[in-house]
């Protein structure tokens, strides 16, 4: 159906419908002197946000057929924002980061129902005037491009599709393509575009591109992708074989260190041996970024002299944005003990404290974002929705035929989560989880149960770590095992959750899928490390004077430490408990009272 044409006046003089989900309210007007954007193709002003779309479709439409669910859409999305349409932006750019932040499932709505509701805000776009890359290509492709993606491999043909389809459209030909025509499809998925991540869409395309070229028979030709921070364009094997092995061997003395040496010190553990070598790589990277050339770093004694540990330490707190952090107080540490350690000159071991000391961070409680994310669980639902994901998406799972790597994989990630709120286990020692050696399985006829025991030399407290899963979390862990985890990798290696070819997964890309799995299947933010504080804040929630529990919960050594992280939320504790006995007291029940049903007052009452 052709769009009926309508001129930009018709905004101001529809009246505004009643809306039940989001208050439809003109907020965000444009400045007088501002320039609106233009329709490139009809050279009319476009609406400004989503309440003038909405006025759009009402006057030309008088909302009837898809023009009414393209009107729900619009204010279903104002809903799940938690703001008015007309504070919404409909310019695509400025629209995307919202509905790449929004919370659908914190009103119920599911995963595929969002995709609806957003395939109908891109109709509804279009409809106004906005030139918009469609969500999945229905015109099909040239013959060019047609044949080229005929015989490509599943992997190349999911990273190129929508590149094929961007150059389809616009008359491209394959052999035409260069680096001016990729970034014109960056700038179509960052301008006209509602899709997340249009940056890493794009390195998804550019990459597949380069290995689609690179094959036999083919003419070679590189895009130059963006840079990536999550990733470092610098792996350990860049750097010379001489550092590489100085490192190794410096790492392999901390974790078993000579007792009869006259500079012993207690080993470390390997959690902080992955650490310590994860921070002078990034050290070494740092100093290449600076300027040095890459070939001159050829051993430790680069890194710990004064002037390149300083800058070291000015770049990384320059891409902080000038501020110190924990983590670049840490590198500091580091290079300042390995100095000191490697007999470096009395000078920069006396300069490198000193600056080490200077970056120091005072740490004492939660940090303000952990303080954040928790206070969204003092509402009941949030807790229920957290606490019964794992066994939704398992009861989900088990009505879909068959065992896929997607089912397997959200089973997965509801066992972790299950693990982690029941045992308030760090991430470091879940990824490490081994069948057999951490992970005991006891039986005794029908009946299973679980235990998990962690050596003591594998905590971070160095103390021994042992629980019993739950039977509900059980339950979970027998179907993963005997249904789902040969679908993971497959399956090989000991590790509970085994990564490529069976290797111990990495923990910041889990914990990186864990929190998007929560955040999909339950609007919240949470990342692993959060669920140690949840544990604690659950049970203070009821038991709010037993800190000793949580201490061992939490398997802190010391008291102070638990109360440190949780004196700060002690007033909101002190209030929910408050607030307990004004129901009661409302209700007129004694302490102690279970609490009936209250009855609604109502207005003859009154």
């Amino acid at each position: 159906m052709e769009s009926v044409p309508v001129s930009a006046a018709a905004i101001n003089v529809v009246p505004t419908a009643e809306i039940p989900l989001a208050p439809v309210s003109p907020k965000v007007s444009p400045e007088p002197d501002a320039t609106p954007p233009i329709c490139a193709k009809s050279g009319r002003a476009l609406p400004r946000n989503l309440h003038q779309v909405l006025a759009i479709l009402e006057a030309a439409h008088r909302l009837t057929g898809k023009y009414a669910d393209m009107a729900s859409a619009l204010r279903r999305v104002a809903a799940v924002l938690e703001r008015d349409l007309g504070d919404i932006p409909a310019d695509p750019a400025s629209l995307a980061p919202l509905l790449a932040s929004a919370h659908p499932a914190r009103i119920g709505i599911r995963p595929p129902r969002w995709g609806r509701i957003k395939s109908l805000l891109r109709s509804a776009l279009a409809e106004v005037g906005f030139d918009l890359m469609p969500g999945r290509d229905i015109e099909g492709l040239s013959p060019a491009w047609a044949s080229l993606a005929e015989h490509l491999p599943r992997r190349l043909h999911y990273g190129l599709s929508r590149f094929f389809s961007h150059c389809s459209r616009r008359g491209i030909d394959p052999r035409a393509v260069d680096q001016a025509v990729f970034e014109g499809f960056l700038e179509a998925l960052t301008r006209s575009s509602l899709q997340e991540g249009p940056e890493a869409l794009y390195r998804v395309a550019v990459n597949r591109w380069n290995e689609l070229t690179a094959s036999p028979g083919r003419p070679r030709l590189t895009i130059t992708p963006l840079p990536d921070g999550r990733r470092s364009p610098l792996p350990a094997e860049s750097f010379p074989a001489s550092l590489r092995s100085e490192i190794e061997a410096t790492l392999c003395d901390q974790s078993d260190p000579d007792p009869f040496a006259d500079n012993y010190r207690r080993p470390l553990r390997p959690a902080t041996i992955r650490g310590r070598r994860q921070q002078l790589y990034q050290a070494a990277r740092a100093l290449v970024d600076t300027g040095l050339p890459i070939a001159s770093i050829t051993s430790l004694a680069v890194l710990i002299s004064a002037e390149n540990a300083e800058r070291i330490l000015r770049h990384l707190r320059d891409r902080k944005g000038g501020k110190s952090t924990p983590g670049l107080a840490n590198i500091a540490q580091t290079l300042r003990g390995l100095a000191q350690r490697l007999g470096a000159p009395s000078a920069d071991i006396e300069r490198l404290r000193e600056v080490a000391k200077n970056l120091h961070v005072p740490q004492r409680g939660m940090t303000e974002r952990n303080r954040e994310r928790l206070r969204q669980f003092a509402l009941p639902a949030n807790k229920q929705a957290i606490l019964r994901l794992p066994n939704r998406v398992w009861g989900r799972a088990q009505r879909v035929p068959g065992t896929g790597n997607s089912e397997a994989v959200k089973v997965m990630l509801a066992l972790a989560v299950a693990i982690l709120t029941g045992t308030a286990m760090r991430l470091g020692n879940l990824t490490g989880l081994e069948m057999g050696r951490h992970i005991k399985r006891i039986r005794h006829g029908r009946h299973t149960t679980y235990h998990i025991y962690i050596l003591a030399t594998e905590m971070k407290a160095a103390r021994s770590f042992e629980t019993v899963l739950s039977p509900e979390t059980g339950t979970l862990l027998t179907a993963y095992l005997e249904k789902y985890r040969g679908q993971i990798a497959g399956g090989e290696g000991p590790h509970l959750f085994p990564g490529r070819g069976g290797a111990r997964r990495s923990e910041i890309r889990f914990g990186a899928h864990i929190s998007k799995f929560i955040y999909r299947e339950t609007g919240l933010k949470m990342n692993p490390h959060l669920f140690r504080h949840l544990c604690g804040f659950l049970y203070l929630l009821r038991h709010p004077d037993d800190i000793e529990t949580v201490r061992q919960l939490l398997g802190h050594e010391d008291t102070r430490t638990t109360l440190g992280f949780y004196a700060e939320i002690s007033p909101l504790l002190a209030f929910l408990k408050y607030e307990r006995v004004l129901a009661d007291e409302r209700d007129g029940l004694p302490p102690g009272r279970s609490r009936r049903k209250t009855r609604r007052w109502t207005e003859d009452e009154e």
